[in-house]
């Protein structure tokens, strides 16, 4: 007996008695399992500290999926590395993990980097070696934004891991990684962020950026901003930050509620002779 697709395509259908029988039955699966995501943003910025040197300012939620356990803000997105430089994780939480110690191995084992295309050389091996172990998933996407320093130059390093393939590239003034990236870097770009912005109107920015970004649900209502200084002849484990209190995030908070875009309920009726006849 044969039927005829909505295409046109000819089926055959096997007549019971001519049907396999597996055994014994394999079990299918209730549902597809889930690990744990990093649902985030992170953000670095280049600006100038008040000693008159680049400073990096980082920005992250603590927003963490737990897949069938719900999601939790209780994640810390950001790791000490070697040599004062620390990486922002987003993606693939158990995969991004255990590439950012990877890629922290590596550097430790390797050295502080004395320039920029020996930073890159050695994180896209170490990270291409990853991508090829069995601790990577090979479905996963997750991403790392490294950020340190080569002399008194700051450095910006993204690593995005796809299905097992690595794309390593430097990124300059400001970046912004996980699902809340596109609308945090709509505001920096609205806000014509680069790295000569002092201190002050960084932090702001980048403020502003993250609880733009919050407009993904994805996004945690929890902020923790990093200020991230240069540091002559680091050691191995060595890093030379500190985070911004919480006054200092209320006060910008309060700032952002005058500053930021504002409801456009006040715009006057145009007149009729505007829209022609």
């Amino acid at each position: 007996m044969t039927s005829l697709s909505p295409c046109g395509s000819v089926f055959y259908r096997v007549p019971p008695s001519r049907q396999k029988t597996v055994w014994p039955p394999i079990p299918q699966p209730v549902k597809h399992l889930r690990y744990a995501s990093g649902v985030t943003i992170c953000i670095a910025a280049v600006c100038e500290g008040r000693d008159g040197k680049p400073w990096i300012i980082l920005c992250f939620d603590k927003r963490l999926d737990e897949a069938e356990w719900g999601a939790s803000d209780a994640g810390l997105k950001s790791l000490p590395l070697a040599y004062n430089w620390a990486g922002l994780m987003a993606g693939h939480w158990a995969t991004v993990k255990e590439l950012a110690s990877a890629l922290r191995d590596s550097m430790r084992t390797g050295g502080c980097p004395l320039n920029k295309a020996e930073l890159c050389t050695r994180i896209s091996d170490a990270a291409s070696e990853f991508a090829a172990s069995v601790l990577c998933d090979k479905s996963a996407t997750c991403e790392l934004l490294l950020t340190g320093f080569i002399g008194l130059d700051p450095a910006l390093l993204h690593i995005r891991l796809h299905k097992a393939r690595v794309k390593v590239s430097l990124v300059y003034d400001c970046f912004a990684i996980g699902s809340g990236a596109y609308p945090a870097q709509l505001m920096l770009k609205h806000r014509s962020y680069n790295h000569v912005r002092n201190i002050d109107e960084a932090c702001y920015a980048v403020y502003e950026a993250k609880r733009f970004s919050e407009v993904m649900s994805s996004v945690g209502p929890a902020t923790v901003m990093v200020v991230q200084r240069h540091c002559e002849n680091a050691l191995e484990n060595e890093i030379r930050a500190s985070r911004i209190d919480e006054k200092a995030i209320d006060k910008l908070e309060e700032l952002r509620k005058q500053l930021c875009l504002r409801p456009t309920g006040g715009v006057e009726v145009f007149p009729y002779s505007y829209f022609g006849r």
